[in-house]
């Protein structure tokens, strides 16, 4: 019986043990607005319009732009848009977003699918006179 009964004990320190163990924190740590944003963008995205100054214009129909975590690339950007670079976020917030460029973009995530991306140019450096506009890309995910 003096068996049975350590037995027993030792079943049931075990069991306790192992019980003990498997209750470690299960809890997921949170991830921040900023980096919840960032997955939620990172996608490769194309152009559905582009707006300069509340016209709409062409030559953005091969557009792409490819947003990782503080990266991007970009096809067709015909000199808005560096084929890469680097981005950051301009606040503590989600809709201000700086590219290493120096170009700051309000940045609007309408749904899963649709992004609205808008931003002021300034080429007064020479490249292409006189563009000083506002910008606004509707992209898609593709």
């Amino acid at each position: 019986m003096k068996i049975l009964n350590k037995f027993s004990y030792l079943v049931l320190v075990f069991v306790a043990s192992v019980f003990l163990l498997s209750c470690g924190s299960d809890e997921e740590i949170e991830k921040t607005e900023q980096e919840l944003f960032t997955i939620n963008i990172s996608d490769t995205w194309s152009a559905k319009t582009v707006v300069v100054d509340n016209i709409a214009i062409e030559g953005f129909d091969n557009f792409t732009l490819t947003v990782g975590d503080g990266t991007y690339s970009t096809t067709n950007g015909n000199g808005l848009w560096p084929a890469s670079g680097s981005w950051s976020f301009s606040n503590s917030g989600i809709t201000s977003i700086t590219r290493d460029d120096a170009i700051v973009m309000s940045v609007n995530l309408i749904d899963d699918n649709n992004l609205e991306i808008s931003f002021t140019y300034d080429l007064s450096g020479g490249r292409v006179a006189g563009v000083n506009d506002n910008f606004v890309f509707s992209l898609t995910a593709l």
